[in-house]
């Protein structure tokens, strides 16, 4: 009688074991999951900040090559197009205009902000 009432406590305690072990993986495959996001959206902000220091960089050089020349908007959107190609070949065309835009709508905002085209 006593093996019985000790098999029943014994397979009693595993159910209770299996369910808390169980419970327990669960909750650390959703930490995994939730910190394995939390590091691809870190480094997907990295990679899109570091693009935009060089596509920076970039735009800043096309508007030195084109400084005293009128009219050329198309060249230098080519020019920067194959610059931040050469530096960033894995970039998709929207990837390049967004960039491009990025960076064209924040110097023209400094510019409206800082007011450096009104007659002093």
């Amino acid at each position: 009688m006593f093996n019985e009432i000790y098999g029943v406590i014994l397979k009693g305690v595993l159910i209770i074991l299996s369910g808390v072990l169980a419970v327990i993986v669960t909750t650390f495959i959703d930490y995994l999951g939730k910190k394995r996001k939390e590091i691809i959206i870190r480094i997907g902000k990295e990679r899109y900040n570091e693009n935009y220091r060089i596509g920076k960089m970039i735009y800043y050089a096309v508007e030195q090559k084109f400084k005293n020349t009128a009219g050329k908007a198309e060249e230098k959107r080519e020019e920067f197009d194959k610059l931040i190609l050469e530096k960033i070949p894995l970039l998709t065309e929207k990837d390049i205009e967004l960039l491009r835009e990025s960076i064209v709508g924040e110097i023209n905002n400094s510019i409206k902000e800082n007011d450096l085209f009104n007659e002093a």
